[in-house]
């Protein structure tokens, strides 16, 4: 069946669709991203790296007093590297269902050069059995995807649709035991 959006009391936007199934819808520039999956909440977002909005001096060193913690500060040297921790981030609040009403630096995702992961959450060990965290590579994007994996799952498979209207679209399907993977 196809669901419909609504707003949940957490304010999320989440979709009306079989009990069990999660979905998190994010847009940048001409890209869109839908995750969908059984296996937990889960939050997706994108941002343009080569928009017009692009930001530089004072205003880039703001933002990385507000997104990053003083550890994560020290791997952010350009706005790519910056949009990288942004969607992890954004990505993980999405699927707790807070957003952006909860400050960024109370999370820690690992180094925009690294692997995908959520370090520590309220200050706790985030834990690689609880989160599934994973970065989409689009070209002039950065994009990841958050699940919060149920206890009775032993890992996340999720279905990301990224449509990009310069582009065709195509649809990315996300095992963190395995590369991310692009059907045929």
């Amino acid at each position: 069946t196809t669901g419909h959006p609504r707003r949940a009391a957490t304010r999320r936007p989440n979709v009306v669709a079989p009990a069990g199934w999660d979905a998190s819808i994010s847009h940048s520039g001409s890209v869109v991203a839908v995750a969908v999956t059984d296996a937990g909440r889960v939050g997706v977002d994108v941002e343009a790296i080569d928009d017009e909005r692009v930001i530089v001096g004072d205003v880039v060193n703001e933002l990385v007093d507000v997104v990053c913690t003083p550890h994560e500060r020290a791997a952010v040297h350009d706005h790519a590297a910056l949009l990288s921790v942004w969607c992890r981030k954004e990505a993980v609040l999405k699927a707790t269902g807070e957003g952006l009403r909860r400050a960024m630096t109370e999370l820690v995702v690992t180094a925009p050069h690294a692997p995908a992961g959520l370090v520590a959450l309220d200050g706790s060990p985030a834990g690689d059995a609880r989160w599934t965290l994973t970065d989409l590579k689009i070209a002039g994007h950065a994009g990841a995807v958050a699940v919060a994996v149920n206890a009775q799952r032993l890992h996340a498979t999720v279905d990301c649709t990224i449509i990009d209207a310069d582009r065709t679209d195509a649809s990315l399907v996300l095992n963190p035991a395995k590369e991310p993977t692009w059907p045929n």
